[in-house]
């Protein structure tokens, strides 16, 4: 059962990567598409910034795996959400055990 359980979170973390990089690829061929420097560029730009989070989470979620040997929530997942200045700090801190290892 535990097995199971495990394969479950490997499907969901490949299935999030697959469709980080689909965002990605839309937002670069509609910004590659557009003809005038004027267009608006909110909605390539939006999918691209969606594609790049969603990555940027993964990446936290496997350092956290890699480092502690088990998945945990993050705190960006908790119930209570950290307002934008904590969830900087939070981050930040994170990159700087990266440099440690």
């Amino acid at each position: 059962m535990k097995k199971a359980h495990e394969v479950e979170k490997i499907v969901a973390i490949t299935e999030e990567i697959e469709a980080s990089f689909k965002l990605i690829t839309v937002g670069l061929k509609n910004l590659n598409e557009q003809t005038s420097s004027i267009s608006n560029n909110h909605v390539p730009l939006q999918l691209l910034s969606s594609g790049f989070e969603r990555v940027i989470k993964i990446l936290l979620l496997l350092k956290t795996r890699k480092t502690s040997t088990r998945y945990k929530t993050p705190i960006y997942f908790a119930s209570e959400r950290l307002k934008p200045k904590a969830y900087a700090l939070y981050l930040l801190a994170e990159a700087e055990t990266l440099k440690d290892k």
